[in-house]
């Protein structure tokens, strides 16, 4: 189908596929936090499908459940683990994940991608929290309780990680480049 559309179109396509690969090779530890998986939150089974999609393109995905230590308050253990993952995706859909990212939002900054309830608009998490993690480079994104049987939730998440391994090439590339140009 390229080749009707002309030799620049073909070549574009070469870019975009080598960039696909390029980004691909790119992996990263993610932790997925949200509902807990026996809660019976429908946002449950969405961190779930997050989790496996992002393993299944080659990242080690976890819930921070799945990495106990005992007699170490969970605050402190996560804490902990935040410091050995990259990226963190929460699905803010309980008590708990609203809680991790009221804690930890403004610290992860640009390293979380955080899904908040609409119910959330216009509350304290919205005006206070949401504002100063955006302002530290970090992703909300708002979501409808219908939305999370569509998954349009995974398929953002999905499209973030990636946009974060093109990123992570991109600057790879100029350190490289930077490198190179020492005398």
């Amino acid at each position: 189908m390229t080749i009707k559309r002309g030799r620049r179109a073909a070549d574009r396509e070469k870019v975009r596929k080598a960039l696909a690969v390029s980004a691909a090779s790119c992996k990263f530890k993610i932790l997925v936090w949200g509902p807990a998986p026996r809660s019976g939150n429908p946002a449950a089974a969405t961190r779930k499908q997050i989790r496996d999609e992002l393993k299944k393109m080659g990242h080690d995905a976890f819930f921070s459940e799945e990495l106990p230590v005992e007699a170490v308050p969970t605050n402190v253990l996560e804490l902990v683990q935040l410091k050995q993952v990259n990226l963190v995706i929460n699905v803010a859909a309980s008590h708990g994940s609203l809680a991790e990212f009221e804690d930890y939002g403004v610290i992860l900054g640009k390293r979380l991608l955080v899904f908040l309830n609409d119910d959330a608009r216009g509350g304290f998490t919205d005006t206070g929290t949401r504002r100063i993690f955006r302002a530290n480079g970090g992703t909300a994104e708002f979501f409808r309780d219908d939305d999370i049987a569509t998954g349009v939730l995974v398929l953002a998440a999905l499209d973030w990680v990636v946009e974060k391994a093109y990123l992570q090439k991109y600057l790879s590339s100029i350190v490289e480049e930077a490198q190179n140009a020492l005398l």
